[in-house]
């Protein structure tokens, strides 16, 4: 059947947001291929929009639909919106068409393990890659401010809460799972991080970006100045999520490359880690270059995101071996 094209970008109305009682039979009516039901209240399935979006199939189960909420999410197409917007594009419907045969569907038939889990311990904020679905791609104004493309931010996973403007971040293991996210403001000052216990030190961001054997990679503070690299034209550009380096983050970048460049702010946190970095891992086998900010002409930023396109090149360019950190201390 020709399915119409249908917007996913708005966040979905929870008025909209009808759902089927036994959402898993819909599921399989819809025809969709489901791979499992998780511990945690998900349908995990092919997402049957990739072709369309991606030009290829799903090559692995990237879709999930939360059974509690009904919203979905592909984390690797980004196809994400709340159930009756899945009707209206499996069955090229409109949104009322769509709720009409939600609401033709049956009775709730629970899913009794899922119940039990949520019963038992019902304090647990659960993290699942549907959630992703009630946020929006960054509007254009805001990647404007920040020079980033949509493209870039669609690689790297970064959202928009349009409820509140601000900046999603999301935060992944080494296997791609979702733990949580940062929430960053852009027009005032405000960080913080759901659930407030996520920890970050055992992840990167951006890491899934990175292919095994590249070349070189890039290291930053800021999640969103990796995203800015990568827009202009950088691979490689992960963050370790503020000014410091653990143990399990090194590992990971030494799984992928042997060459790291470390672009930590030009301050003095960011010189401290620059130097903390160099001091624990030489003799790793990875070599580890760093930037000479001195050399950048009319430099009054500390960080890419603070820089012109242009003394970002020059950044990159010129950065030397950390062997000669002891010439650039002299300098700070």
């Amino acid at each position: 059947m020709m399915r119409r094209r249908t917007s996913l970008r708005r966040k979905p109305r929870e008025s909209n947001n009808v759902i089927p009682g036994d959402i898993v039979g819909a599921v399989h009516k819809l025809g969709i291929r489901v791979n499992q039901i998780t511990d945690s209240g998900e349908i995990n399935c092919w997402c049957p929009a990739h072709f369309e979006r991606l030009g290829r199939a799903d090559r692995k189960p990237s879709f999930n639909i939360n059974i509690a909420k009904g919203v979905f999410n592909c984390w690797s197409c980004h196809f994400s919106g709340n159930f009756p917007q899945l009707v209206a594009y499996m069955l090229g419907a409109s949104i009322d068409e769509a709720i009409s045969w939600i609401h033709k569907q049956g009775t709730i038939q629970a899913v009794p393990r899922i119940l039990a889990k949520r019963e038992k311990d019902s304090s647990v904020e659960e993290i699942s890659e549907a959630s992703l679905a009630l946020f929006v791609p960054p509007p254009r104004w805001a990647l404007r401010r920040r020079r980033l493309t949509i493209e870039a931010c669609e690689r790297y996973g970064v959202l928009w809460d349009r409820e509140r403007d601000l900046w999603i971040i999301p935060v992944r293991d080494e296997t791609g799972k979702l733990l949580g996210w940062q929430e960053k403001a852009e027009d005032y000052r405000y960080f913080s991080n759901y659930p407030k216990r996520l920890k970050k030190s055992h992840c990167l961001f951006g890491l899934e970006t990175v292919p095994v054997g590249v070349d070189r990679m890039f290291l930053l503070e800021s999640p969103l100045d990796a995203v800015l690299m990568h827009s202009l034209g950088y691979e490689g550009a992960v963050s370790s999520y503020g000014a410091s380096v653990s143990d399990e983050q090194f590992k990971l970048v030494l799984k992928r490359t042997d060459l790291l460049i470390s672009l930590f702010d030009d301050d003095a946190p960011g010189r401290q880690a620059r130097d903390k970095l160099y001091g624990r891992y030489m003799g790793s086998g990875l070599r580890i270059a760093v930037p000479d900010y001195r050399k950048i002409p009319g430099l009054k930023g500390k960080d890419p995101g603070e820089m012109t396109e242009e003394q970002i090149r020059i950044m990159v360019e010129t950065v030397v071996p950390a062997t000669l950190l002891p010439l650039l201390r002299a300098r700070d």
